[in-house]
């Protein structure tokens, strides 16, 4: 074997496990949707213990970005432009939107609350909450929990006939759930009359918790009437 076919094969030799590591590392890298919405960081110290109400959705950016070093959720973003277009009429308008950030040392907790009127009653109103933890063993933060709960108000709903589809298609797509054309037929054929009660639309938490992956979940609250009361959309980080 020549000097130059002993180089050459050492070599191949060398960087084929960094070239299957990557491979792999390509392979089960997250999609970039699903990295838009994820959020991590270095960090090197707890979140202490703060307590913040009534802020502006601008008070509350510049609080999280200058006192702890994250953004507003990409999810809350976007979540609020999809209740906007979808619950909004001509004749309707939306409340004040308000901010809470809750801080306790390895824990950030931030809740945004959106009221949505119809001639000066409240008709229906959201919250998204966000989960921040702190990771002292990984100097790490992380955006863990990110839920959306959208709720009526009073005897009739804002989302109750003419747009709860779109609500369930375009929140169910923003978290990601599993199939969810499937999910949404198999939801009418399993709503029956006759009791208040939560229904499973999607949810993969038992799997994602097992094998350390993102957790994506779309549930419904149902009346007696089977009408559609609240949408609860859910996306949590199980990754390691």
């Amino acid at each position: 074997m020549s000097r130059k076919t002993r180089v050459m094969t050492l070599l191949i030799v060398c960087l084929l496990p960094i070239l299957l590591i990557s491979g792999c590392k390509k392979e089960n890298a997250l999609p970039k949707k699903s990295q838009e919405l994820l959020w991590r960081a270095e960090r090197t110290k707890p979140f202490g213990v703060f307590e913040y109400s009534d802020l502006s959705k601008e008070e509350a950016e510049t609080i999280l970005k200058e006192k702890f070093s994250v953004s507003l959720s990409a999810l809350t973003k976007k979540a609020e432009a999809i209740l906007d277009e979808e619950l909004l009429t001509d004749t309707g308008a939306k409340g004040p939107v308000t901010y809470t950030i809750d801080a306790k040392e390895n824990k950030l907790q931030v809740r945004g609350y959106y009221p949505y009127e119809q001639a000066d009653t409240m008709q229906a109103f959201a919250y998204i909450d966000s989960e921040y933890l702190y990771l002292p063993e990984k100097n790490q933060a992380n955006l863990f929990d990110q839920t959306i709960t959208l709720s009526n108000y009073g005897e009739s709903s804002a989302f109750q006939s003419e747009n709860v589809e779109s609500l369930l298609k375009r929140l169910g797509k923003l978290v990601q759930v599993e199939n969810l054309t499937i999910a949404l037929r198999q939801l009418k054929e399993s709503k029956q009359e006759g009791e208040s009660k939560e229904l499973e639309v999607s949810d993969n938490g038992e799997d994602a918790y097992n094998k350390k992956n993102i957790r994506s979940s779309l549930y419904v609250g149902i009346n007696d009437q089977s009408e559609i009361k609240a949408i609860y959309a859910r996306i949590t980080d199980y990754r390691e």
